[in-house]
């Protein structure tokens, strides 16, 4: 640790708590404590969390209160994580219905204490909510700590490339204190990436983060036109999904390794340790269910993401539905930590298509075949209702009508039933506003055999 960062991590970071009233801190000290925690000791936290959150809602959340009553519910039924059931999903509707009538917002919490967040709404469903300075604080705490599994200490140099402009000027402020230089590329566009190169190489970061896809956009960039880009100590990537030729392009462009992460919602920061065996979850955090057919995975299978925040009290979110598909680890990670460990992130529900006779199709079935498709470079596959799909394609000189055969006979075979398939050769397939790449729509009158 240079002086640096002990100065960034014991005096500057504590200083800045006690200026915003915050707890950042405090909380990374505990989690990078509680890491090594066994099994036993973080359930038993967990739940002791859980039972003080219950206790907090049903006294004062209008929404928990009514909803306790009408199951003939009280706070001593639930003791444990393993009563949690009891409780109905939480859904993103609930949590807007019942935020514009006040009904989920906690009463004996000021207004002025009050942090309004929001996701990125990456399905097309932005959703705002409210948190507590306390709560904010253990997220950023668990965000860093996830950092901290990649060698990041408080105090190193980064890059964060967004496409998102940085307006707040606290954000940017920040940047200054934490040495972060945030860079807003708006358009994926020649002209951008040079600008993009330039500031690394000017800046010399030790770390830099950024969604998957303006990575792999970026890095093709580099090693299409034989650039020389400074190589960090690691890259942070999150967002959406990290595809295994994605992370491979990233590590041999910039001649480092890549640790991904994931977060959604009602959950803190789950991130690859240095083994990249799997994703370690945020425990202390939250209770983490993952579900199929109501009842919680085994190891090695793949379950939909019910996700209970600890420490938000002003707009508490007990079993929310992240929409998220994510597949459980059969083994403990050989890093020695407890935390519940992740194989992989699978998708948001809304990512997922399912064929007349019931088989879901996931992003990876996409993306094998089309890896073996030289003359398509981009594709995109909406399911417009439960037998019509649509493929958009951005293909190369190589397309013609018998590459474009194979690909019906391939899919019509594969999905099975009675479908109507239709290919739409296009000349882009855009990101979203928030940078990430959408390989998979579903509409939402189609919906999946999920039951929690």
């Amino acid at each position: 640790m240079t002086f640096l960062n002990y100065l960034s991590e014991k005096i500057i970071l504590p200083g800045s708590d006690l200026l915003l009233d915050k707890s950042v801190s405090k909380n990374l000290k505990f989690l990078m404590e509680s890491q090594w925690w066994e099994k036993e000791q973080l359930e038993e936290y967990q739940n002791t969390k859980l039972r003080k959150l219950i206790k907090h809602s049903y006294e004062n959340i209008p929404y928990y209160k009514e909803l306790f009553s009408r199951l003939n519910l009280t706070p001593e039924d639930i003791k444990t994580k393993n009563d949690i059931y009891k409780i109905p999903v939480l859904t993103k509707d609930d949590i807007r219905k019942n935020l514009s009538n006040g009904k989920i917002i906690a009463r004996n919490i000021s207004k002025k204490d009050l942090i309004l967040n929001s996701s990125s709404g990456s399905t097309g469903e932005p959703l705002q909510f409210y948190e507590t300075k306390k709560s904010h604080s253990m997220w950023n705490a668990a965000g860093i700590r996830g950092w901290y599994w990649m060698g990041y200490k408080l105090g190193d140099k980064y890059i964060k490339i967004s496409q998102n402009p940085r307006s707040s000027i606290i954000k940017k402020a920040q940047d200054l204190i934490n040495r972060s230089l945030y860079l807003y590329c708006r358009q994926l566009t020649d002209e951008n990436f040079k600008g993009i190169i330039n500031s690394i190489n000017q800046y010399q970061p030790s770390f830099i983060r950024f969604y998957p896809d303006l990575g792999l956009f970026l890095a093709n960039y580099i090693k299409n036109n034989n650039l020389t880009v400074h190589a960090p100590i690691a890259i942070t990537t999150t967002g959406n999904k990290l595809f295994d030729s994605t992370r491979h392009i990233i590590e041999e462009v910039f001649n480092c390794e890549v640790f991904d992460s994931y977060s959604s919602e009602g959950s803190a920061v789950s991130a690859e340790c240095s083994t990249h065996n799997c994703y370690h979850t945020s425990m202390e955090y939250n209770i983490t269910e993952i579900l199929n057919d109501g009842s919680e995975v085994k190891g090695g299978e793949k379950g939909r993401v019910i996700t209970t925040d600890l420490f938000n009290y002003a707009n508490p979110s007990i079993r929310y539905d992240t929409q998220d598909y994510i597949t459980k680890s059969k083994y403990k990670c050989t890093c020695g930590r407890n935390l519940t460990a992740v194989e992989s992130i699978d998708g948001r529900d809304s990512d997922i298509l399912i064929s007349p006779g019931g088989k879901l199709l996931i992003v990876h079935h996409f993306t094998v075949f089309f890896e073996w498709i030289d003359s398509v470079e981009q594709f995109q596959i909406r399911q417009n209702s439960s037998d019509e799909f649509n493929f958009l394609l951005k293909v190369n000189s190589k397309y013609n009508q018998e590459a474009e055969k194979n690909i019906y006979r391939y899919w019509y075979d594969y999905i099975g039933g009675k479908i109507k398939i239709t290919i739409n050769v296009v000349d882009d397939i855009p990101l979203t506003k928030s940078g990430k790449r959408r390989f998979l729509i579903r509409s939402q009158d189609v919906k999946l055999p999920f039951r929690f």
